[in-house]
């Protein structure tokens, strides 16, 4: 019988580690690898607790036929965000109205005393919410700020750029003191 030595476990284990770290931000960024369709950074918590501030989202496309009450869904709204995207708003669907053009919804944050004012339109809608990260979009949020860039790009940079350097001087110095022949 084969035993796992400590440095076969402590691998496994790094390797357990980066995956666990890796994949969720890969989901994000092609969220294609989880069956979805798109993602988003939820920026209020409006749904708390169920989806919160700094999560992500996962959602596919679903026909406004097949969207009942209870399905959380993500819509265009005409508010747009403080950076001047558009608007999109990730709610429960509270109640269905159906029109002859293809309906409406009433929508209601978790977290809200109130359903949110008018109705959503099915052509508003971009998708049903399949699954939410926890926690990732704080992360992908840091990394586009200022302070984030610096932290995950400007500082590991140097870092790299003075781990150089010291390896250039100190080869210097032992060929300066190495004997000639």
């Amino acid at each position: 019988m084969c035993v796992p030595t400590n440095r076969t476990v402590r691998r496994a284990g790094v390797a357990i580690l980066v995956v666990a770290l890796v994949v969720p931000f890969a989901i994000t960024v092609v969220p294609e690898l989880a069956g979805a369709d798109r993602a988003y950074v939820v920026r209020s918590g409006s749904m708390a607790p169920t989806i919160e501030a700094g999560d992500v989202v996962l959602f596919s496309g679903a026909p406004p036929s097949e969207i009942r009450a209870g399905d959380v869904i993500s819509y265009r709204t005409e508010r747009t965000t403080a950076d001047g995207r558009a608007g999109v708003v990730t709610h429960r669907v509270v109640g269905v109205e159906d029109g002859g053009d293809g309906g409406s919804f009433r929508t209601k944050g978790d977290a809200n005393d109130r359903t949110d004012p008018g109705r959503v339109p099915a052509s508003a809608v971009i998708g049903r919410v399949t699954f939410a990260i926890p926690l990732v979009g704080s992360v992908i949020a840091f990394a586009a700020s200022d302070a984030g860039f610096v932290a995950l790009v400007v500082v590991p940079l140097g870092l790299l750029v003075a781990s150089e350097v010291v390896g250039l001087v100190r080869a210097f110095r032992a060929d300066r003191e190495e004997p000639r022949k």
